[in-house]
């Protein structure tokens, strides 16, 4: 009876601890944490480039080995940052899903580089008629121009001469798909999601077609025509695919 009330009130003890790690760190990561979580990657990286051609019996031992040092290392610098131990800000990671959090900073930070506008959920919310227009009218100019130059290898000038583009609206979302034409072929629809920020109409690649076709640009169209691309920050809204294909194919 003893050690089994012992072992409630070390339990008891550890979830307390979680509980004091979580609550003094904060719900969100601290300074350094998603930096340390990024340097996982980077040692694993390095560690395949140094035992690539390491042939011995014992080469995973050693690898494991030489990755667990500079872990170690990392990790308890950031220890000694936070003034906690490894298993408190582990603990309060756990608990408070800091991993999850990180990825959507790193997320954010490569879109910033790519100059896409970034857009949330209320960006894409009470889209009106006007925005929808423009962003068909963009991509449609956008697919036009570069078929006529003929120096993209995604449209084909010998395949396509013209391009249809047709508007949809599900689960409150509004969409426009455009596809390449001729009087034989066409191509599937690519896919817009139709965002704005501060009023603005953005144009948001939502299939994987659309990615592609416009991969590395910024905007779509020129001069008055101009919309900006954009990505959306997180999870693209979830709705029924075939319901959008139905409306613009």
């Amino acid at each position: 009876m003893l050690k089994l009330r012992l072992g409630i009130i070390v339990v008891a003890a550890n979830v307390v601890g979680v509980s004091y790690a979580a609550t003094k760190l904060g719900t969100a990561p601290p300074q350094g944490y998603c930096d340390t979580v990024a340097q996982y990657d980077v040692i694993r990286s390095q560690a395949n480039k140094q035992f690539a051609e390491d042939g011995s019996d014992g080469k995973w031992d050693k690898r494991r080995a030489w990755i667990e040092k500079r872990v170690k290392k990392v990790d308890d610098k950031l220890s000694k940052a936070l003034g906690v131990s490894r298993d408190d800000w582990d603990a309060a990671a756990s608990e408070n899903e800091w991993g999850t959090a990180c990825e959507s900073e790193a997320t954010e930070k490569r879109n910033k580089l790519t100059g896409l506008v970034q857009v949330r959920l209320d960006g894409v919310s009470n889209i009106s008629d006007n925005q929808v227009q423009r962003v068909r009218n963009a991509v449609e100019l956008e697919y036009l121009a570069r078929l006529q130059s003929g120096k993209d290898a995604f449209f084909d000038p010998g395949k396509f001469s013209d391009v249809s583009c047709r508007e949809a609206e599900v689960d409150g979302y509004r969409f426009v798909g455009c596809k390449m034409r001729s009087f034989t072929a066409q191509t599937h629809p690519d896919v817009y999601l139709v965002g704005h920020q501060g009023g603005e109409a953005i144009a948001i690649p939502y299939d994987g077609e659309a990615k592609a076709r416009v991969a590395g640009a910024t905007t779509l169209a020129t001069r008055e025509e101009t919309v900006p691309l954009g990505v959306y920050e997180g999870s693209l809204p979830l709705v029924e695919f075939t319901k959008i294909r139905r409306q613009v194919d």
